[in-house]
């Protein structure tokens, strides 16, 4: 748990450290940074956008990559039917259960 725990620091430091030189990025570094914020831990990522010096750069770097930050339409769907399919069953539970 704690090597992970290390694992996790030192990506959030690397990633800390190319934010440092945002707009001097090489297109690898980029994507590096762009990855960390589509599978980085949320807590990780809430710490650097909790830091005002991070916060813009890296809604600069969602609006620059915009597309890979999409929803795209299967997950729509999943998403939508883990809203609808508990709703649906606690209401027939309830039909149900006045009949």
């Amino acid at each position: 748990m704690e090597e992970q725990n290390g694992a996790d620091l030192a990506r959030r430091i690397r990633i800390a450290q190319l934010l440092d030189r945002h707009p001097k990025l090489d297109p690898a570094e980029s994507a590096e940074v762009v990855d960390f914020l589509k599978t980085g831990s949320m807590i990780d990522i809430g710490m650097l956008r909790g830091d005002p010096a991070y916060r813009a750069k890296i809604e600069a770097i969602k609006a620059a990559n915009h597309s890979e930050f999409r929803v795209g339409p299967l997950r729509s769907i999943l998403i939508g039917l883990a809203i609808a399919l508990p709703f649906l069953l606690l209401c027939w539970l309830i039909a149900d259960w006045g009949a």
